[in-house]
């Protein structure tokens, strides 16, 4: 999308200039009535996927034992180890679940709705351009609107995105994991930070149990933060398929 680039800015204004662009290209290339095959190889990428589940369900699973790891390293006590840091990673992974969870029934909801999606929708779109009886607009107005409601959990056009993988999520597991590269457990000296020393010469001092306790913790954090961000990635293909839906509409309705 152009102007649509994170879950927050979908609303009635982007949309209608997000879909100005898709609207032309739709009225060059696609005949009517809409074919339910072309219709449905316009929306099939957006879909949720095998991938996207397994990506998900992995991550979640996977949560809580990494917890439990860190846990057991703040409780040795260890000089070797930034407590604060522990403590920090900690409450970055606890955000995770619920929301993780959420998202993978928002897509459980998603895989029972599109499986219909292209039968449903073409003959709907198809109606469009006929319409001239109010009750037969409100009535294929109030469809439409349903389905929406599904695609971006919400009753008004913005995506209900506060409860699921957002924008958060993806910062802190991307910092996250970032600081892990560079050595985020392991407490630093005054001098070591006064030399300004890379993470690569601080190993040379840390034994190499905690080394490879850090490197299965930061594994799991890699495993997690797939997940997120494939849930992520899933929730912004939301708002795509809802544009390009609009942009049929906005389209169709005004082709009579």
């Amino acid at each position: 999308m152009l102007y649509i680039h994170n879950l927050q800015s979908l609303n009635p204004k982007s949309a209608e200039v997000e879909v100005l662009p898709l609207i032309r290209e739709l009225k060059k290339k696609t005949p009517y009535p809409l074919a339910e095959d072309k219709f449905l190889e316009q929306f099939s990428s957006l879909f949720v996927s095998t991938l996207d589940k397994e990506n998900m369900e992995q991550a979640l699973q996977i949560v809580a034992p990494t917890i439990e790891k860190v846990k057991k390293l703040m409780l040795e006590k260890d000089s070797v180890h930034e407590h604060i840091n522990l403590q920090r990673t900690i409450q970055l992974l606890n955000e995770v679940p619920v929301s993780l969870q959420k998202n993978l029934e928002f897509a459980q909801e998603i895989i029972g709705f599109q499986v219909n999606f292209a039968a449903q929708l073409t003959g709907l779109l198809n109606r469009i351009p006929q319409l001239k009886v109010m009750e037969e607009k409100k009535e294929v107005n109030r469809q439409l609107d349903q389905v929406f409601q599904k695609i971006l959990r919400n009753s008004s056009f913005t995506f209900n995105y506060k409860d699921i993988i957002n924008e958060a999520h993806i910062e802190h597991m991307r910092g996250l994991v970032d600081s892990m590269e560079k050595g985020y457990f392991f407490s630093v000296s005054l001098e070591e930070e006064l030399k300004k020393m890379r993470f690569e010469e601080l190993k040379l001092r840390i034994p190499q149990q905690r080394l490879q306790e850090a490197e299965d913790i930061k594994k799991d954090i890699d495993t997690i933060k797939k997940g997120v961000d494939r849930a992520y990635e899933l929730n912004m293909r939301m708002l795509n398929w809802a544009v390009i839906l609009y942009s049929y509409i906005k389209w169709l309705s005004t082709s009579k």
